[in-house]
């Protein structure tokens, strides 16, 4: 594995990961109004 592929991994599973975080928070957001 390249440095470039270990790079775009490691950034899409980072993301992945923030935007289940989002997710999850709005969902408590919107359960609470």
């Amino acid at each position: 594995m390249s440095a470039f592929e270990f790079v775009a991994v490691l950034f899409s599973v980072i993301v992945g990961l923030a935007i289940s975080h989002l997710l999850s928070a709005a969902s408590e957001l919107i359960e609470i109004h």
